[in-house]
């Protein structure tokens, strides 16, 4: 797989029942790429009635790269957390706390398709310390449902 044919999504996720997202924001000086409490309503344009989709609260901070390699993409996101220095799965209200790495890519022509990524054991660390597990997951198809065309 060449770098030109990789989507790269890297996240953290933070879940609770009384997980505020404002009080995660404060701790960490980050804003999240999403957020939402525990029992948020939400009124979708196309119906216009109003329901609860959230049944447990969310902060959650997403890197979606195309053409990226992972090393380059956890780099950016280790730079985005380098003040923090504590434990995530500790923070109020937060009762599951990982790391997502989700790679897609394409079958080439002959019909092979093959991912390779590395981490640096300078990144391994920097990720240690926040006391969580990383998730990989990778997506390989003839056509896949996520853009890897050009930005």
């Amino acid at each position: 797989m060449n770098i030109s044919d990789k989507k790269v999504i890297a996240s953290l996720y933070l879940h609770g029942d009384n997980l505020n997202p404002d009080d995660i924001s404060n701790i960490l000086g980050i804003l999240p790429s999403g957020a939402h409490r525990k029992g948020d309503k939400r009124t979708p344009s196309a119906t216009g009635r109003e329901y609860v989709p959230y049944r447990s609260g969310l902060w959650s901070l997403v890197l979606d790269r195309n053409h990226a390699e992972v090393m380059d993409i956890m780099a950016e996101l280790l730079t985005i957390l380098a003040k923090v220095n504590l434990s995530l799965a500790s923070l109020p209200g937060v009762q599951d706390a990982y790391f997502d790495v989700f790679i897609a890519g394409l079958i080439n022509q002959s019909g092979q398709g093959k991912c390779e990524f590395e981490l640096e054991g300078q990144q391994l660390s920097a990720l240690a310390r926040f006391g969580i597990p990383i998730h990989f997951t990778v997506d390989i198809g003839h056509d896949s449902s996520y853009s890897v065309s050009a930005d």
